[in-house]
């Protein structure tokens, strides 16, 4: 079962936990499940803002996966 790992304690920087909580928010994307996803990608997202920077390329795809998923549950205002 996903949840068991859902949250990322962002107080180390760990990129394979990173990974793989972003393959399961994918899983949880592919199951329709988009409002589980939009919780682990927050997490991803705030741990590589706070560990790689804004400008970093795997920034800069977890934050498109969390808006992918936030267009899934019509949340577009906070895609941005």
């Amino acid at each position: 079962m996903l949840r068991s790992n859902l949250i990322f304690p962002a107080k180390e920087f760990n990129p394979d936990a990173l990974s793989r909580l972003e393959a399961q928010a994918r899983e949880l994307h592919s199951a329709k499940r988009n409002a589980e996803a939009v919780e682990v990608l927050r997490n991803v997202l705030a741990a590589r803002l706070k560990f790689q920077g804004e400008r970093h390329f795997q920034t800069i795809n977890a934050r498109s996966g969390l808006a992918r998923s936030l267009r899934a549950v019509n949340r577009f205002e906070e895609c941005f």
